[in-house]
C-alpha cells in the first residue's frame, strides 16, 4: 500500500511516489507501471482527481522540475463493488467484474 485516505479523499505524493516508482520499475525491467485504487463511495467513475493524479504521473510537474514516468505509464484503474474504470493514453474505459468467491466484502 503506497497511501490511504478517508471516504472521500486520500493524499498522494506524486514527487514521492515517482521517486519510489521510476528506480523501482527499472530494478525489475517493467515495460508498464499500472495503478490501482478504490473509491469506497460505491461509484467508480474516474474523477477531476483521478484525471490529475494520472497526468502527474506521466508528464510530471514541471513547475517543480518533477518528471513524470512517460511510456512506462500503464492504465490507472479505479474499482469498487464489482465495477471499474481506467485510464489508457488519457482515455476513460468502464465495466464490470465478478470478483472471485472469498474476495472483497462478500467473503463467507
Amino acid at each position: 500500500m503506497i497511501s490511504s485516505g478517508t471516504l472521500s479523499s486520500v493524499t498522494m505524493s506524486v514527487a514521492w511516489l515517482l521517486s519510489e516508482v521510476k528506480p523501482t520499475a527499472s530494478r525489475l525491467a517493467a515495460v508498464k507501471v499500472h495503478f490501482l485504487h478504490n473509491h469506497p463511495s460505491g461509484d467508480p467513475t474516474i474523477s477531476r482527481s483521478d484525471k490529475l493524479a494520472f497526468n502527474n504521473l506521466f508528464k510530471g510537474v514541471p513547475e517543480v522540475n518533477l518528471k513524470g514516468i512517460g511510456n512506462l505509464m500503464g492504465e490507472f484503474v479505479v474499482i469498487d463493488h464489482g465495477k471499474f474504470s481506467y485510464l489508457r493514453n488519457g482515455i476513460s474505459y468502464q465495466g464490470f467484474f465478478k470478483p472471485n468467491p472469498g474476495m472483497g466484502d462478500n467473503a463467507r
